[in-house]
């Protein structure tokens, strides 16, 4: 996932290989990716993701927004 902090959000864009994973922020569900969204910059807690895809073990990550952007790599 890749972050780009402009305002008070930040886009986010989701790619899983392969692709069609479903994407759960806070257990709610996104969409599929490859997905691009925008999130709260200005939240004060972190967000939670979830990756789920049928025949494959889920995977889970913790992020927060931060002012010079980054990214998350998990698999």
């Amino acid at each position: 996932a890749a972050f780009l902090l402009t305002g008070c959000t930040y886009s986010a864009r989701y790619e899983t290989e392969p692709a069609g994973a479903t994407v759960y922020i806070d257990g709610v569900p996104m969409g599929t990716t490859p997905l691009e969204l925008e999130l709260s910059a200005m939240r004060e807690t972190s967000y939670t993701l979830r990756f789920t895809l049928e025949g494959y073990r889920s995977a889970t990550q913790v992020i927060s927004p931060t002012p010079d952007g980054g990214s998350v790599t998990f698999s």
